[in-house]
């Protein structure tokens, strides 16, 4: 898939399939958000994949938007150092992770 078709037809998905996510598919989205633009290069960024099913539960009950996360086969939580442009910077490499599932055929 181009880019130009994973960015038109991301969808947000809330009801996923019960099958596992290769980890190769895991590193090249948590590489992808790696890669986002940020500010001034100083990539502030931390990647936590989570894939253990009780874990995954928690993630979901520490939310207050992210139930579905608990039906997931896969979360990758991306957390920045506080810096001046940490929000925009987190957002860009969420963006990426999320174009990069499209791609991989990921919702």
């Amino acid at each position: 898939m181009d880019a130009l078709e994973a960015l038109k037809t991301r969808r947000s998905v809330r009801a996923f399939e019960r099958r596992a996510v290769a980890r190769e598919v895991l590193e090249d989205l948590v590489d992808c958000g790696r890669l986002a633009a940020t500010a001034i290069n100083i990539q502030p960024w931390e990647f936590v994949v989570v894939t253990e099913p009780g874990m995954l539960r928690r993630v979901a009950e520490a939310t207050d938007h992210g139930r579905f996360i608990a039906d997931a086969a896969a979360c990758i939580a991306v957390f920045t150092r506080e810096t001046k442009y940490y929000l925009e910077d987190a957002s860009a490499a969420t963006q990426n992770i999320l174009v990069a599932a499209r791609a991989h055929g990921l919702g």
